[in-house]
């Protein structure tokens, strides 16, 4: 029952202030057609003077409207490898296509600060123009390659492209040359260098070109996607005013949405300018710190005359008080890192080296973890078959067909007359002639699979592979008789001649030498040697031609089945054949015709080897 002492003590300044937090939840509540609750407590939103409100959007609002409009686009973010993800450019698209500034209007001219292929660019273009005729976007990059914003142009047509205005081989240094006197942008995103202090630089360079209810979007904030790439980060965090975190969504269940936080940061430009000075100046404070990209005396780029155009910038457009005082301080940070810029650069390039081994280890975990995860969803009829779960050699599944027991015992035999080992140096030679390459340097980082690897570890030459895959059908059984001689370095997968469980568009680079003839079923194979290579991958192949069918090699391979079956699929680099020298009297070597150049060439009849490569179309 309410009192005439709790009405009274309702308009105390406590009991307003209980009142006011109540009407607003209830606003808030009601003003959200998700019914999302407010999680910023996990999202450290600080609140501005200016306001009580702390939170600029309620939690996964804009980019629920978003990710609608993102997927009515085709999917240009997979297509050109944008470095946005789809969820930080759904808050965009919902930001242009449903925020409305204090004046009602939405949002009417873009600056993007760094636009790299042009991706977020083009996405912007397109919804923009959708929901206003007279919708601009800006774009400045330092790049001045035709790669810079070239998914726009590829994109649109010319009526579009009035409406894009393209500044390559610019910063915002130049920002008055690219902006026109008339007009006040209401949106920037500045994803340009991200080494403190250049964030801060476009910031301050761009805040006079805003309407007083813009919004600033930062990139890569709090996401540490290099060591010391932290300007972004540095603004965001220190940033006191509205600001808003974007999130990711993802549904436990319908009702049950889940928040994970992006890369993309939104602050308000505070309107008072006391507030606003003090970020500036709080951010400016911060010592410079060393690029990741760059290494080098002086290799952070930022020098005297710099921070000299940028005082007459701020003389210009900011108090001038307060421009010579952020024009001493960044004047003394940069002194300071010219002192220490030895340590800074190796502190740099140290953190680098680990962030990048990092890096590198969790993909390979997750393309493993992918493989296992693709492989474990087959049917159960074929999966007994294939025995999916043979991985790195292990495996239930034995076969005691003809042909396997006398390709295993040929091995056995080749391991006897070995003094019980396997050599292997010989493959480098081989196997960079099969590619005619000098070196392994074309394998960096990559995937490579050989089919068909047998016992010996024929990737064994080369380290520059990213994951090395070994594949044969009797993996198992190698490892049953040479488990301490097989080469321990790699991954081995045990395949059929079927399936070969690997996930599709997995691998760069597959060889596979002398192992097709091998096979009871050509076609299939190579159907799944295609499935597993990656659009442009490489198939580097060395076949045995016109041989006779044998219990062991069962398949003929004639040039005629390889017009009808391989050469369609492949964009051939070089075909390269020889006499296969064990069939030359008196034998030689089986690959030593390639490498005499005396040697007459084979015609498409006579017993030969051939060696090819070719990228998949």
């Amino acid at each position: 029952m309410i009192t005439f002492k709790r009405i009274i003590k309702i308009f105390t300044p406590y009991g307003l202030i209980v009142l006011y937090r109540y009407i607003k939840r209830k606003i808030i509540y009601q003003k959200n057609p998700m019914g999302y609750s407010n999680v910023s407590s996990e999202l450290s939103i600080n609140e501005d003077s200016e306001s009580i409100e702390s939170s600029l959007f309620q939690d996964g609002y804009f980019e629920e409207k978003g990710i609608r409009i993102f997927k009515n686009f085709p999917n240009w973010q997979k297509q050109y490898k944008s470095l946005s993800s789809e969820w930080e450019i759904a808050f965009l698209l919902g930001l242009i296509s449903d925020y409305k500034f204090a004046n009602g209007e939405k949002t009417k001219n873009v600056l993007e600060i760094g636009v790299y292929n042009g991706v977020t660019s083009l996405y912007l273009l397109k919804t923009g123009l959708h929901y206003f005729s007279k919708f601009e976007l800006y774009g400045i990059d330092i790049g001045e390659k035709e790669f810079f914003g070239g998914a726009v142009l590829q994109e649109t047509n010319l009526e579009e492209q009035k409406h894009y205005h393209l500044y390559r081989g610019h910063t915002s240094f130049d920002i008055e040359k690219v902006i026109p006197n008339t007009i006040k942008i209401d949106l920037v995103f500045i994803d340009a260098a991200h080494s403190h202090p250049y964030p801060l630089f476009d910031l301050i360079h761009v805040i006079p070109f805003l309407n007083d209810d813009s919004i600033c979007l930062l990139h890569d904030v709090v996401s540490y996607m290099r060591p010391n790439a932290w300007g972004e980060s540095f603004i965001f965090l220190g940033w006191e005013s509205k600001k808003y975190h974007t999130v990711q969504i993802e549904y436990v269940d319908k009702n049950k949405p889940v928040f994970r936080r992006t890369s993309l940061g939104c602050i308000k430009i505070s309107k008072n300018k006391k507030r606003l000075y003090d970020n500036i100046r709080k951010i400016a404070q911060i010592p410079f710190r060393a690029s990741p990209w760059k290494f080098g005396n002086d290799n952070l780029g930022i020098t005297i005359e710099m921070i000299e155009n940028l005082k007459q910038f701020m003389l210009k457009y900011y108090n001038s008080d307060f421009s010579l005082e952020i024009y001493k301080i960044l004047k003394l940070n940069l002194e300071d890192y010219k002192r220490k810029w030895i340590l800074y650069c190796h502190e740099t390039n140290f953190y680098n080296y680990l962030f990048e081994n990092i890096l590198s280890q969790n993909k390979v975990i997750a393309e493993l973890q992918q493989s296992i995860n693709y492989m474990s969803k087959k049917p159960e009829s074929l999966q007994k078959e294939i025995n999916a779960e043979a991985i790195v050699g292990l495996s239930v599944f034995d076969s005691h067909d003809k042909k396997y027991d006398e390709e295993l015992k040929y091995w056995i035999g080749r391991y006897n007359a070995e003094n019980h080992s396997f050599e292997n140096g010989f493959y480098k030679k081989i196997m960079l002639g099969m590619a005619q390459e000098l070196d392994d340097s074309f394998l960096k980082n990559k995937i490579v699979v050989d089919f068909g690897c047998g016992p010996r570890g024929s990737l064994a030459w080369t380290q520059a592979p990213k994951l090395r895959i070994g594949v044969d059908v009797l993996i198992d059984r190698y490892f049953d008789c040479f488990g301490k001689e097989m080469y321990d370095n790699y991954l081995y997968i045990k395949s059929t001649e079927k399936y070969i469980p690997i996930p599709s568009e997995f691998a760069d680079v597959v060889y596979t030498m002398n192992s097709m003839d091998h096979t009871n079923n050509f076609e299939v194979i190579l159907n799944e040697l295609f499935r597993i290579l990656k659009p442009g991958g490489e198939l580097i192949g060395s076949f045995n031609m016109n041989e006779p069918a044998t219990p062991c090699e069962p398949q003929s391979l004639t040039y005629e089945l390889l017009r009808e079956l391989l050469f369609p699929k492949l964009k051939i680099q070089h075909k390269l054949t020889a006499f296969n020298g064990a069939k030359l009297k008196p034998p030689r070597g089986t690959y030593d015709c390639f490498f005499d150049q005396s040697m007459s060439q084979p015609s498409e009849t006579d017993l030969s080897i051939l060696w090819f490569r070719g990228k998949k179309k």
